[in-house]
Formats: structure tokens, C-alpha cells, sequence
């Protein structure tokens, strides 16, 4: 049965292997040498195994290791180990110079300032910005024309070309205000109007960032985003606007037909009324009769005004009816205007002539009401005028008298 250190020499090393080193790690000042306490068995066959393969792993013993035994601390030259197990640095600022670093995060890694690996509880602060950051450049890259890999470029392509290089160290992302990075990429969450928000981005990138040098047009942006962020919120409301424009005008013609019929239907519902007041006035007068006593006639004449104040006050109620109906659809239509100018306020004021057009056409039908109330009531009085010159007896008389 083999043993347990064949089976040890026999297993690749893995990332974890070595940072259960580096954290133990003592670095010098300066160069690549460290001191490293053998603590126990296990770490002394764990560094022997590392060290046997130094081409791989980085590490180098600098002393004999089959002399070292538990207890000493041994000197060793710690370089990069190959890329396919992780990347190794000293500062996050040497990690962004790995190939492809800045775009991409290592699934595995280690920093010796601040002992930062992929998995640190909690985050470093450098790190949470870092990866913040690899957020907002891969919504950048959607919204580019398309992305230079292997320069590791932006291009954006709207009037001219606009190239951004992918730019920025560690100095930068400290400087970044993170929510506003937050609040940037909260803008693009969901799939609604997707496309017409990174197109916006795009111009506004471009915008923002074509008058300024090349190598520092990332970073730039990475300081400057609250003025992406209200650029890209500027144009989205004003496509918005424009997006919903034709469905807003719609429903408001809509609504402008349906309060247009409410209002004609307050006339039409009192035109046989109306028709009525030639009836209530002259033709009522040219019925009366001269009567000088009691009889048939004279209660004719009675029967007559009578039904002039009855029309009347039949009138009177159909307007004051068709008067509230009114002053409702004043209130409904100016509550509407209020609405749009409050939820559409870009292109409220387009549509406020067909609403004050509206409300101008209920005044105009209340003072057709009242003119018509007028006329009916003073033929009313014409009728009564007329009856009392033309009848001598009273009913107090002509009653006593039956």
C-alpha cells in the first residue's frame, strides 16, 4: 500500500495548496524572499512537495529542506505560480497586470497587502470597488459597437469612432464613488427598452469622453459617472416621451370625443323642452281670451298661465339638471389636464388647447342655459301680464260664485 508521502508527491498542487503558504508568508522589503515557519508536519511535506515543483508552483527553497525540520523557519523565493492555478501579487495594483485582469476577475488569487484572496469574508473594500467596477464595464461592453479583447478596447462607433481603452488602477477605483456606479448600472435592470438605454449610453459615453486622451478616457469616466448617469436619464425621458407620445395623444382624443358627446348630450337631453318656449310664451298669449265674467272662457285663460309656470318650472328643473352635469364634467376635465401635466410633464402643454377647447364649450353651454332659463321665465311673466289684461274676473270670485 503506497504511503501517505507518495500519495502527496503523486497529487498536483493547487491554488489552495499555496495559499495555505502565502498566508504564512513573512516578505522582505524588498525582492521576492520570505521566511516561512515550519509549524507542524503537515507544513513542512506540504512545502517540500510545493518546492519540488518550482516551475509550476513559484515557490524555490533556498535551504536544504531534507535537513529543516519542525520548528525553523525556512527562506524561500516566492514568484508567480502558473497562470492556470492563479494569479499571485504583492498589491491589487500588480494584479491589474495580469492579462486580462482589468476585464475579467481570476477565479483564483492572492494579494499579500491585506492577505486578499477570491473568497475573502468579508470583501475587501478594494475588491468590492474592483468588482463594481467589472459590472459597469461589462454593461459598457454591451453597449459598445464592439470590444477590442485583445487591445482590451471600447469602440464606439455613432458620428466618428470613439475608442476607450480599458484603462484604471488601483488609485482610481478608491476614487470611485460606488453608488453612483450602483445607481448607473440600477438604470439597466429589467429587459424594457434594453436596447434604446445602452444606445443612449453609448452617445453618452462617446460624448463625455471623446475630448479627453486616450489612456485616460476610462478612468475619466470611472470619476465622472454621475454625469453619465443624469445624461442617460435626460435622454431616456425624453424617449420616454416620445415613445409613448402616440398612445398618450390617443387616449386623449379619446377621451376628448367621449367628454365632447357628454357635452352635447346636456342639450339635446332638454331640445324638447326648448322647443317648447315658443309654446310657453307667444302662443300661449295669442290663446287668451277676453272675459269680463265667469264661464268656460275664463277658466280656459287659467288653464293656459297655469301651464306656462308649469313648463316653467319643468324647464327650470331640466337645466338646473343639465347645469350640475356641467360644472361635473368641468371639474373631471380640468382634474384630467392637471394629471397630464403632472405625469407628462414634457409634452403636457401640447395637449392643454383640447382641454381648455373643452372647458371653453361647457361655459358657452351654461350660458345658453341660463339664456334659455331667461327667456322661459320672462314668458312666463308675458303670459301672466297678458292674462291679467285680458281677464276681469278674479277666481276667488268665480269660485264663491259656483
Amino acid at each position: 500500500m503506497p504511503s501517505s508521502k507518495t500519495n502527496m508527491a503523486m497529487t498536483s498542487p493547487t491554488f489552495d495548496d499555496l495559499i495555505k503558504v502565502y498566508r504564512r508568508l513573512a516578505f522582505r522589503e524588498v525582492g521576492n524572499e520570505a521566511a516561512y515557519l515550519l509549524s507542524d508536519a503537515e507544513s513542512l511535506s506540504l512545502i517540500k512537495q510545493l518546492a519540488d515543483e518550482t516551475a509550476t508552483t513559484g515557490i524555490h527553497a533556498l535551504v536544504d529542506l531534507d535537513r529543516a525540520k519542525i520548528g525553523d523557519e525556512v527562506i524561500l523565493e516566492v514568484t508567480k505560480p502558473k497562470l492556470h492555478l492563479g494569479a499571485f501579487a504583492k498589491t491589487f495594483d500588480e494584479l491589474l497586470l495580469y492579462p486580462k485582469a482589468r476585464l475579467r476577475e481570476y477565479d483564483a488569487y492572492f494579494i499579500v497587502d491585506g492577505a486578499i484572496e477570491r473568497n475573502s469574508v468579508p470583501e475587501a473594500d478594494v475588491q468590492r470597488r474592483y468588482r463594481l467596477c467589472l459590472k459597469l464595464l461589462s454593461l459598457l461592453m454591451q453597449a459598445a459597437s464592439y470590444f477590442d479583447e485583445s487591445r482590451e478596447e471600447l469602440v464606439f462607433i455613432e458620428q466618428a469612432k470613439t475608442v476607450v481603452p480599458v484603462a484604471y488602477d488601483v488609485d482610481t477605483l478608491l476614487q470611485v464613488d460606488i453608488r453612483q456606479v450602483a445607481t448607473l448600472i440600477d438604470l439597466f435592470q429589467g429587459d424594457i427598452h434594453l436596447d434604446q438605454k445602452l444606445s443612449l449610453l453609448a452617445e453618452s459615453v462617446t460624448r463625455i469622453s471623446a475630448a479627453h486622451p486616450l489612456n485616460s478616457r476610462f478612468r475619466y469616466l470611472l470619476l465622472n459617472l454621475e454625469v453619465v448617469a443624469e445624461d442617460l436619464r435626460q435622454g431616456y425621458r425624453l424617449f420616454a416621451s416620445s415613445f409613448s407620445y402616440s398612445k398618450i395623444r390617443n387616449e386623449i382624443e379619446t377621451a376628448r370625443v367621449e367628454y365632447l358627446g357628454k357635452i352635447h348630450k346636456t342639450i339635446v337631453d332638454i331640445q324638447n323642452q326648448l322647443l317648447g318656449i315658443p309654446v310657453a310664451t307667444i302662443i300661449v298669449a295669442s290663446q287668451l281670451k277676453n272675459v269680463s265674467e265667469c264661464g268656460l272662457v275664463f277658466y280656459t285663460n287659467w288653464a293656459v298661465v297655469a301651464g306656462a309656470w308649469i313648463f316653467l318650472i319643468l324647464l327650470t328643473v331640466a337645466i338646473v339638471n343639465q347645469w350640475l352635469t356641467l360644472s361635473a364634467l368641468r371639474t373631471e376635465i380640468g382634474n384630467q389636464r392637471e394629471k397630464l401635466n403632472r405625469e407628462y410633464e414634457a409634452i403636457g402643454t401640447e395637449f392643454a388647447d383640447r382641454f381648455n377647447g373643452l372647458l371653453t364649450r361647457i361655459c358657452w353651454h351654461q350660458a345658453g342655459l341660463v339664456v334659455v332659463l331667461s327667456i322661459a321665465t320672462a314668458g312666463a311673466f308675458f303670459a301672466t301680464i297678458a292674462f291679467n289684461k285680458v281677464t276681469t274676473p278674479t277666481i276667488s270670485a268665480c269660485m264663491a260664485a259656483a
